[in-house]
């Protein structure tokens, strides 16, 4: 029979990944309601539930615990694009997937505000900065150009030239729309602009790259357009 003392006394201690899990939450949630001017220390603290110096027990400070929350945001891309898949619209769900997911990590409000705070503090803390292009875009580019060089993904798209290929991508999907909310004239994508734009980024891509015997049909029906 249970003691009837059991349960009492100091509550059980968490472990670091846990604590670094409610840290992260903290600052997700900070960043998805806009609060990125707001973004300090004692800010995350109170969003996570945590004292300030629990904090630092953590993270060494701001920029150690962007970068943490860039990476983990960034892995979400990781299991997206495998290049097995046997048929050209296998390829192009798959390709609508990850950038459908890459464009929701840099232009929803917590991909914004990482990159408004990354411009702000340039100067006094350019390691945000580094972290958001080499852990955040470069990231994003480089898991895409593993992918186009898949027997598979070779099989749809002709690309001689893989880098022009990645600068297009990123130039419309990501770059276009990022300056537009960055001055402030577009407000952070929702998940209708999104898939306006992933749209508009594969139907560009498969007009420049698509293999002369693909499917228009087929392309049609994923890119949300209709077959001329």
């Amino acid at each position: 029979m249970p003691s009837p003392e059991r349960g009492r006394g100091r509550p059980p201690v968490e472990s670091r990944a846990t604590r670094l899990a409610m840290l992260y939450d903290g600052a997700y949630a900070l960043l998805l309601a806009g609060e990125y001017d707001a973004f300090t220390i004692e800010a995350v603290a109170r969003s996570a539930g945590m004292a300030r110096k629990t904090v630092y027990t953590l993270v060494a400070g701001k920029e150690e615990l962007i970068n943490g929350l860039i990476l983990r945001e960034g892995a979400k891309l990781d299991a997206l694009l495998h290049g097995d898949v046997a048929t050209e619209e296998g390829v192009l769900g798959e390709l609508r997937a990850y950038l459908t997911m890459w464009a929701r990590l840099a232009l929803g409000p917590v991909g914004l505000g990482i990159y408004l705070m990354a411009v702000a503090h340039r100067v006094a803390s350019p390691a945000i900065a580094r972290s958001y292009e080499g852990q955040g875009m470069s990231y994003g580019v480089d898991v895409l150009r593993a992918w186009l060089a898949r027997p598979a993904v070779r099989r749809v798209f002709a690309i001689d030239d893989t880098q022009a290929a990645l600068d297009l991508v990123s130039a419309v999907l990501i770059a276009q729309p990022l300056r537009g909310a960055a001055l402030g004239v577009a407000p952070a994508m929702d998940d209708a602009a999104i898939d306006a734009i992933v749209t508009v980024t594969l139907d560009v891509f498969v007009r420049c790259y698509g293999l002369p015997g693909t499917s228009t049909a087929s392309n049609a029906r994923l890119l949300g357009t209709s077959a001329p």
